[in-house]
């Protein structure tokens, strides 16, 4: 079936004219889609938390939930930590666009 249908979208066409389209299907779309800007909006409670992604400290837990730290779309490991508290780790997958985030650190015992 699907010979068929190239063949009905294909009659009367010249072959040049299909260039662009055989251009176009062999671009790495990926490549252009990770780009793009991420932006990670992250809530925490105690709001003064740290966070780290990939190791680097981006804003405490108050300043990410109005201001989102600029990332690049695509897997980061963020950490969360406050002092008294346990500290919470989370593999992410960033896309284009605003990605929110809530954690709630577990008080440490006295």
């Amino acid at each position: 079936m699907q010979h068929y249908f190239w063949r009905v979208v294909l009659r009367g066409v010249p072959a040049v004219g299909l260039l662009p389209f055989f251009i176009l299907s062999s671009c790495n779309i990926e490549s252009n889609f990770s780009r793009l800007p991420a932006s990670l909006r992250v809530v925490t409670e105690p709001p003064e938390a740290r966070v780290y992604i990939n190791g680097q400290f981006v804003g405490q837990g108050h300043v990410l939930e109005a201001q989102p730290a600029e990332l690049r779309v695509g897997e980061s490991f963020m950490t969360v930590q406050s002092p008294g508290y346990f500290p919470h780790d989370l593999r992410l997958e960033l896309v284009p666009g605003v990605t929110k985030v809530e954690v709630r650190l577990r008080p440490v015992p006295l």
